[in-house]
């Protein structure tokens, strides 16, 4: 069991440097070839993490697993996303795969009683949250005039910060590494998608540079998330003294 530890240890940690290989070799090819290109590599980079995790982990969080794979599937239509389908399935995909750990996490937390927090604090924050969301077509302007991808946006959007509330009550019930981990993992999520969206639809190419970096560090944090045996031994021993 202390040997499996051990593995599980070195194995996170050469995923860090695998994500860091990425990070620069996305950063470069953002910089210096096609978007085409581009997302070629976040397939490679996104296929080779989730995958290295499938392979060398016997950790099975199925419902985890299947919006890992979800995420992968919609940076593959990524590749079409100039199709109207392929916009449908890069949306949709994404909604789905946020959807799945939004119900997984809330499934997992009803076993807790419920406490709930700041009111004020919350209901402010989702207002907010709500607002900046159906503002971004005025903010785009004319970028995505006459185009559905808005209201795909909405969507996902919606899904995003549902799941952003409910990682953060994750993390004020458990008060654990293993649920800030998994808070960071999905705002990193968020930056990585709407800076994604802005970058294409206002063609400020920069911003791709933080949708790569933001999305592997998504992964490498998921990864954890899902298979750091110390996180996992904390949370359970905090979780059966909430029980």
């Amino acid at each position: 069991m202390l040997e499996s530890s051990k593995n599980d240890y070195k194995s996170l940690r050469n995923i860090v440097y695998i994500a860091i290989v990425f990070a620069v070799v996305s950063c470069i090819t953002i910089l210096y070839t096609s978007l085409f290109t581009a997302r070629l590599v976040r397939i490679l980079y996104a296929t080779v993490l989730i995958g290295f995790y499938f392979i060398r982990f016997k950790q099975r969080k199925k419902t985890f697993q299947l919006a890992l794979v979800f995420f992968w599937m919609r940076d593959v239509s990524g590749i079409y996303y100039e199709a109207s389908l392929g916009v449908f399935f890069y949306f949709g995909l994404g909604t789905i795969a946020y959807l799945l750990l939004f119900f997984k996490q809330l499934k997992n937390l009803m076993r807790l009683k419920f406490e709930a927090p700041s009111i004020v604090a919350t209901g402010l924050f989702t207002l907010a949250c709500f607002i900046i969301l159906f503002n971004l077509k005025y903010l785009l302007g004319d970028a995505s005039e006459g185009s559905s991808v808005i209201y795909y946006f909405y969507f996902l959007g919606t899904s995003i910060i549902v799941l952003i509330l409910l990682s953060f009550y994750y993390y004020y019930r458990m008060g654990s590494l293993r649920a800030l981990i998994f808070s960071f993992a999905i705002f990193s999520l968020m930056i990585s998608d709407v800076s994604s969206y802005f970058g294409y639809y206002l063609g400020v190419s920069p911003l791709f540079l933080i949708t790569g970096v933001f999305y592997i560090i998504a992964l490498v944090l998921l990864i954890n998330f899902l298979a750091r045996p110390s996180l996992i031994s904390e949370e359970n021993r905090i979780e059966n003294d909430l029980i």
